[in-house]
């Protein structure tokens, strides 16, 4: 970011070194100011089609706002952070009001997009319809009283420990 802020006080475009180690901050990019990736600097700046120029940033790893002037991003590898706040985006290159911009022969990589914010509970749901009247119960347990009498029914009021019928 320091290099694009000098080269726009001196009208000079920045030509960035391949390097196996990223430029690990987000770039605002400044209109007029063409930022250029891929060259070799212990080759006089040739360009190296192998190696690559690597931007690491953060959830917005490269900004561009407001850029009417001509402006080029060419030849890059970026890479946005993953988000963290609830409902956050991640974008590899973030880009409003600007038609300046020209975006050529990069690799943009963007994060993963935070979880969204829970919602709010459900409104309570409707009540139930009225139940239906239950039928005579039968007690399973006695299933002697039912042999003898082919009816499966308890019948009350008998002493402790002894079985009645209602049919002989």
């Amino acid at each position: 970011t320091a290099a694009l802020a000098r080269a726009a006080q001196e009208g000079k475009d920045v030509y960035v070194g391949t390097s196996p180690t990223p430029y690990n901050e987000t770039i605002t990019l400044i209109g007029g100011v063409n930022l250029y990736g891929g060259y070799d600097f212990d080759q006089r700046l040739s360009r190296d089609t192998t190696a690559i120029s690597r931007i690491h940033g953060g959830t917005r790893a490269i900004i561009a706002e407001g850029l009417t002037e001509p402006t080029s991003l060419s030849e890059f590898e970026i890479r946005a952070a993953d988000a963290s706040e609830p409902g956050a985006s991640s974008y590899g290159i973030w880009i409003r009001n600007s038609t300046g911009l020209e975006i050529r022969g990069n690799r943009i990589i963007s994060g993963r997009g935070a979880n969204g914010i829970p919602g709010q509970p459900g409104a309570p749901g409707l009540g139930g319809q009225t139940g239906i009247r239950g039928e005579v119960g039968c007690e399973t347990l006695c299933f002697l009283c039912e042999l003898a009498c082919k009816e499966c029914r308890p019948l009350g009021g008998v002493g402790a420990g002894a079985m009645a019928c209602t049919a002989g």
